[in-house]
């Protein structure tokens, strides 16, 4: 087995690998996590060349869906928030955050399922309280639910 050396095509380092009678081309540019494209081709007893561009991933964006049981409730009370999360690659990290008109407050963050996390109807809160989650996958690519809002029972 021969190795190639590495070569910057487009501004990525390109590598092939001689093995046997099958060139190994691929893009290295990208995290170990991420999909790549490869190309394998056979070479006979002639004399082949061979051109090769990455154009990166073809990740999509993680999807996820947040839920909660109860939906209303008094001051203390216990909310649990379920988020349904899923992607191509995989989810790497699932946070859940309340919301306010001003910023956003982070409650939890998860690394694997069930994305399931419990709080309690905050002490300050009047009318109703809002809560979202944020799905981040292995190309750092992040997608926010819906909003699910709590209504704050007097």
């Amino acid at each position: 087995m021969q190795a190639g050396s590495g070569r910057d095509f487009a501004g990525l380092n390109f590598q092939s690998v001689m093995m046997s009678k099958t060139v190994l081309a691929g893009c290295l540019a990208e995290p170990l996590t991420s999909r790549r494209r490869f190309l394998m081709l056979s070479v006979g007893a002639c004399t082949a060349s061979l051109s090769v561009a990455c154009g990166g991933t073809e990740s999509d964006p993680p999807t996820v869906t947040l839920s909660a049981i109860p939906l209303s409730g008094l001051v203390g009370a216990t909310i649990t928030l379920s988020a349904d999360a899923e992607d191509d690659e995989g989810v790497e990290e699932v946070r859940f955050y309340r919301v306010t008109s001003r910023s956003r407050q982070l409650l939890a963050t998860f690394s694997e399922g069930p994305y399931l996390f419990q709080t309690q109807i905050p002490s300050d809160a009047s009318g109703s309280v809002s809560y979202v989650v944020t799905a981040i996958d292995a190309d750092d690519q992040e997608t926010d639910s819906n909003t699910v809002v709590i209504t704050v029972n007097t």
